[in-house]
């Protein structure tokens, strides 16, 4: 069977404590991870939505079915193993990572990271968007780069700031110029990120699925957004710590 070569992978889940059921959340017609979807649907490639238990999480199967999705259920507490069986699986060199969070991800920032790849040996690298507000940039490595990655991981939690597996001269920055501010934040986690994502798509509405990277930011900057959420980026930073050295802690026992 041929290899289906590059695909997108959305990493999302459906126990959140801070935020429960944040992906299914009522937006006015349209649920966050919609959003996400039908903006990615535009690079055409395929795009599979990658999470764990399916018992937990089998709320996805009806949306995925509707947005004409794969729904692949893995590993419940590694996402790089649970991508890597996906990828397996389905048969994909590469992976474009979309964390199910970041609603907003350029689709332009993921066609900057395929002009980079594309006539290039990415076998052994993690390439990156750089220059976007935190929850708008992706990432993205080959199937070859996660089974060496996870060849020297012996622990078995990898949810929280996972790209420590990889190393450390491996990352590949793909800039992408664009507004950005140490304040912004475009993640949804806490109902403060809710807020912010319901007035920009009361805004947009369905024309938020073609509008540009460009545009969506520069409704954000004009309205300042960024004072509805920006005062918990500390507390999500403390708490992506915390998550992060627990998992760290474990695998040193």
């Amino acid at each position: 069977m041929p290899s289906k070569r590059f695909a997108l992978f959305i990493t999302a889940r459906l126990g959140s404590k801070r935020l429960p059921n944040k992906h299914l959340l009522d937006l006015g017609e349209i649920r966050p991870i919609e959003i996400l979807i039908r903006r990615l649907k535009k690079l055409n490639l395929p795009i599979v939505l990658t999470t764990g238990n399916e018992e937990i999480n089998y709320g996805f199967k009806d949306l995925c079915k509707k947005e004409g999705i794969e729904l692949f259920f893995g590993d419940a507490t590694n996402i790089p193993k649970r991508h890597l069986e996906a990828a397996r699986e389905l048969n994909y060199d590469f992976i474009f990572s979309i964390d199910g969070d970041d609603i907003l991800t350029a689709p332009e920032g993921v066609k900057a990271i395929l002009n980079k790849i594309e006539n290039a040996d990415y076998s052994n690298g993690f390439y990156h968007t750089d220059g976007y507000p935190f929850g708008v940039n992706s990432g993205g490595y080959s199937r070859i780069f996660l089974e060496n990655a996870l060849k020297e991981f012996t622990g078995n939690s990898l949810e929280t700031g996972w790209g420590r597996i990889f190393p450390k001269n491996s990352f590949v920055a793909v800039s992408c110029p664009s507004k950005n501010a140490e304040n912004w934040r475009l993640s949804l986690d806490y109902n403060e990120d809710l807020i912010v994502f319901k007035s920009i798509w009361d805004h947009f509405q369905n024309s938020l699925f073609e509008a540009s990277t460009d545009e969506i930011l520069e409704y954000f900057f004009k309205n300042e957004l960024w004072k509805l959420n920006g005062h918990i980026i500390e507390k999500y930073w403390e708490n992506f710590h915390a998550e992060r050295n627990k998992e760290i802690k474990k695998e040193t026992k």
